[in-house]
């Protein structure tokens, strides 16, 4: 993936990546964004991380004009207590029912009677836009990654879809600032990761075509490792295999240490995790899964039923089993970390 995209991402384009839960797409996409930064002269820099959720909005992103006082132009700041108290004046018991714009539009009024109230103790004061992190992405020519991007409202995908087509040299009005003009300088690109949308993932949607096209052919499907070895096979996951050694390998030596797990224990949990990954992406009635998967979800398969439905053994789920047994101090089995 990195190979095949690397150079997109250094000529400003976007990246979709897309995968099961615990596959490492967000570790994936900080790789690369980092390998940007390098490549671009920046590596003591890091990308800018925006994690998807349902209330996020624009200037969560873009930035917003702060009022500052007192001598030393310091923040003025609003406790969650005196926000909830003014909408308990305003007769406001459900905040569910409030619009992010409303919330906004609240604490721009309480912020402006803290301003009155310093001025009238004598403070200065002044207006300054703080940039968010896509701003502050293109002045410094950082990587931004968009992590669950699906999770995130369709009003604020809206707003990406003049960013996503932004490269190095091109110039944005940032509307927040009253159409302050930024030129985007090189290695500035947009890093998305998500899980496609199905019963497994809650508080996601399938991303309208409009934004998906976006990405153009600079999209990549991160499966689960070891994916052409099937379930009972004498083949080992060799890739599992690695991840598990690597978690457990000296930095400075290059040798597996392993305190309190024995390197049999070590290989067939990487069977195990890579047989649940199996399971959990493959169709109920996938031949190889004979044996395996009860006669149920086999008829379910025509309805998109995989051998399992929710839990498995990621390879993130995996690494942290082996760090908890590690460093349990001999206290944490392996059987107990896996019945936790």
């Amino acid at each position: 993936v990195e190979r095949k995209n690397i150079f997109s991402l250094l000529a400003g384009e976007p990246l979709l990546l897309i995968g099961e839960t615990g596959g490492a797409k967000t570790a994936l996409a900080k790789h690369m964004a980092r390998e940007v930064l390098k490549l671009t002269g920046k590596p003591e820099k890091s990308p800018e991380i925006i994690s998807g959720f349902g209330e996020i909005n624009t200037y969560q992103l873009m930035g917003k004009n702060e009022i500052r006082i007192g001598s030393e132009n310091t923040p003025v700041n609003q406790t969650q207590t005196d926000f909830i108290e003014r909408l308990q004046e305003m007769g406001v018991t459900d905040m569910t029912k409030i619009s992010p714009e409303e919330k906004d539009a609240i604490l721009m009024q309480m912020i402006f009677g803290s301003f009155k109230n310093a001025m009238g103790a004598g403070g200065g004061s002044e207006t300054r836009f703080e940039p968010g992190p896509l701003v502050r992405a293109m002045m410094e020519g950082r990587p931004v990654i968009l992590d669950e991007v699906n999770a995130m409202p369709a009003e604020i995908l809206k707003r990406l879809n003049l960013i996503m087509q932004l490269r190095p040299g091109d110039t944005y009005s940032v509307q927040e600032n009253n159409g302050m003009e930024v030129t985007v300088k090189p290695g500035f690109c947009i890093i998305a990761t998500m899980n496609e949308k199905s019963h497994r993932y809650r508080g996601v949607e399938t991303l309208s075509s409009e934004f998906r096209d976006r990405f153009g052919p600079n999209v990549a499907q991160i499966s689960y490792p070891d994916m052409d070895i099937p379930p009972g096979s004498d083949t080992m996951p060799k890739t599992s295999l690695e991840l598990a050694q690597v978690t457990c390998t000296n930095p400075y030596t290059g040798q597996v240490v392993l305190k309190h797990m024995d390197m049999d224990q070590l290989i067939r949990l990487a069977q195990v995790a890579h047989f649940t990954q199996y399971l959990y992406t493959h169709p109920a009635d996938d031949s190889a899964m004979n044996g395996f998967s009860d006669t149920g979800r086999a008829v379910d398969a025509s309805r998109g039923a995989t051998g399992l439905s929710e839990s498995v053994i990621s390879p993130r789920t995996m690494v942290q089993i082996i760090k908890k047994v590690e460093q349990g101090q001999g206290q944490i089995t392996l059987e107990e970390a896996l019945q936790d």
